[in-house]
């Protein structure tokens, strides 16, 4: 008994030993997250008073002030930071920064150049790895096209990966396609255009033969070319990224097009007498010719509504639309219809030439 008796202080010494070790143990972390609360209250507090443009004149780069230039991609930003130096004295890394632009933080774009001294933050300007969609979103809002160009004013800031942006002053003008750019680009497409309509009135580019109808095929699979060369020429001058998206979805439009064309000319192979068809005109040869066909309408139904959707799309959100599976089924489904009725509708065009060519002959004999 006296041995247990004597063994419960013992016990007792322990446990009281054992605890104060773990507290002893948890004051160090807490010690270290207070001297970081209290280092972080004590850094000088950051703001961004200005933001100057580096620009190129007579042959040499230099900073100037943002209500006199505009920036593009590719160009540099020099931050004027209020308490730089005081808060790099603090123990911050102004290296661990990033470019805020409308409160959106610009992943990887950490300052290139710093100089405590007179607080600048210098930035470079440039779309890559995960800031690729807040650039995309930057560009897909208020664009500004009322002076020949898509611009936008930003504000420009500062802060931590993860963190929010510092109070900020600065504005400057992001110009996303200048006005020369914008120029070149609705002259080539329109070149291109004109250049499709002469080529489709002179030569077989929309015929099966030089002198025939226009074909509906032929004429579909030219616009969707068209359409996607312009938007991938536009949206690469917007963003200087020759990697821009191409949905999967357009290649289904794409191979639609192209398989309906195919389609169309081995039927027409397949059934045709060998006596060449004169057109009609353009409009009447995509309708039908002679008569108005519905399936030949409604083909041309979708394929304006899809090319008004798709241009709409990469002028207002500045992406080539992303077609949902429905509409690729609505839009194949009408060229299988169209390709299914060519049969009857050749058989029909053989069968009034042959009325023709059997009256012309018998007026001939008359006379």
């Amino acid at each position: 008994m006296a041995v247990r008796s004597a063994s419960i202080p013992g016990l007792i010494l322990i446990l009281v030993l054992s605890v104060a070790a773990g507290m002893a143990a948890q004051e160090p972390p807490n010690n270290q997250a207070q001297s970081q609360a209290a280092q972080a209250a004590t850094s000088p507090v950051l703001s961004v008073d200005s933001v100057i443009v580096r620009v190129k004149e007579n042959g040499t780069s230099e900073y100037k002030p943002s209500a006199s230039s505009e920036a593009t991609l590719g160009q540099h930003l020099r931050l004027k930071v209020a308490n730089l130096a005081a808060w790099i004295k603090a123990g911050n890394s102004p290296w661990n920064l990033i470019l805020f632009l409308n409160e959106r933080p610009m992943k990887g774009l950490q300052p290139i150049a710093v100089d405590p001294e007179n607080g600048y933050l210098d930035f470079h300007l440039e779309r890559r790895g995960d800031n690729i969609p807040t650039w995309n979103a930057l560009m897909s809002r208020e664009k500004n096209w009322k002076e020949g160009k898509v611009s936008r004013v930003l504000r420009a800031s500062i802060g931590t990966d993860g963190g929010v942006a510092v109070k900020s002053n600065a504005r400057f003008e992001m110009v996303f396609l200048p006005r020369l750019w914008l120029f070149v680009i609705v002259l080539v497409s329109a070149s291109a255009f004109c250049a499709l309509v002469v080529l489709g009135r002179k030569t077989a580019l929309l015929r099966d033969t030089p002198d025939g109808p226009y074909s509906l095929a032929r004429t579909q699979m030219a616009v969707w070319a068209w359409l996607t060369l312009n938007a991938y020429a536009y949206l690469y001058l917007l963003t200087l990224d020759p990697g821009v998206e191409i949905p999967t979805s357009i290649l289904g439009v794409m191979g639609i097009s192209a398989t309906t064309y195919l389609a169309a000319a081995m039927v027409d192979r397949t059934s045709s007498d060998g006596t060449p068809e004169q057109s009609h005109g353009f409009i009447r040869d995509l309708t039908g010719g002679a008569a108005v066909s519905l399936h030949r309408v409604q083909m041309m139904g979708w394929t304006l509504v899809l090319a008004l959707i798709f241009i709409a799309q990469v002028l207002n959100t500045l992406s080539i639309p992303d077609f949902n599976p429905t509409l690729l089924g609505l839009m194949g489904l009408s060229a299988g219809t169209y390709v299914g009725f060519k049969f009857p509708e050749n058989q029909a065009a053989q069968s009034n030439q042959g009325g023709t060519a059997r009256a012309a002959a018998a007026g001939s004999e008359s006379k």
